[in-house]
């Protein structure tokens, strides 16, 4: 029973640690520290509380430390992969196609960002007219 009861006892101290553990938080172990450290006090408790159940930023799709392809890039390894016979004419036609709808994606993002830090997002163009 003793040990039953310890165990909730931590359990419940670091349910921000799990919380951001289980969500697969960006800052968990910024959140494990302010839990381990503070989470004496009400305040560190409820801090860490309410960060491991803010909005967790997306992983990047990079796999072993690589950095995402460009579309150049990736549309060279797909045409490799073509060449190679690896991939038929259907499917790199299918890859070449995702590619380039992901390329015009971000280009369109990137856009969109550049258009909103000058302020003239939201189709407001600046006046040529004099």
């Amino acid at each position: 029973m003793d040990g039953f009861l310890i165990f909730l006892l931590f359990a419940l101290y670091f349910t921000p640690a799990i919380t951001a553990i289980i969500r697969n938080h960006h800052e968990v172990g910024a959140i494990f520290l302010l839990n381990l450290l503070l989470g004496w006090t009400v305040i560190g408790w409820v801090g860490a509380a309410v960060w491991s159940v803010m909005a967790v930023k997306k992983k990047s799709k990079a796999v072993n430390g690589s950095r995402q392809r460009s579309p150049v890039e990736e549309l060279e390894a797909i045409n490799a992969l073509r060449k190679q016979g690896a991939i038929d004419e259907a499917e790199f036609l299918m890859l070449k196609a995702n590619a380039m709808a992901a390329a015009n994606d971000t280009i369109a993002a990137a856009t969109e960002r550049e258009e909103t830090e000058q302020g003239t997002g939201s189709g407001a163009r600046p006046s040529t007219a004099s």
